[in-house]
């Protein structure tokens, strides 16, 4: 409950606060993205709400799909081979 009601104050700070302020300055990439912002919590919210898992994450301010496969680091060893033969270890 906490985290709802936190997340709750800060789509109400976006609607008072970071939108009619992009607005006024006239800069509309800020005006779009203060609006798909506000529209991606607010699914979180109704989401959350439903006791659903919510399939994604925000990541520089966008949405971004939970649906992607995990990346893993890799550290390519050059070995005594020659050619494009090269040891991986993870």
């Amino acid at each position: 409950m906490e985290l709802v009601a936190y997340h709750q104050k800060l789509v109400k700070q976006i609607q008072e606060d970071v939108l009619p302020t992009a607005e006024k300055e006239g800069q509309p990439a800020q005006v779009e993205n203060a609006k798909q912002m506000l529209a991606t919590m607010q699914s979180w919210l109704r989401i959350r709400m439903s006791g659903q898992p919510f399939a994604g994450k925000m990541h520089h301010f966008k949405f971004e799909a939970d649906n992607a496969k995990p990346k893993f680091k890799r550290k390519i060893i050059k070995g005594r081979r020659g050619g494009n033969h090269r040891s991986v270890r993870h």
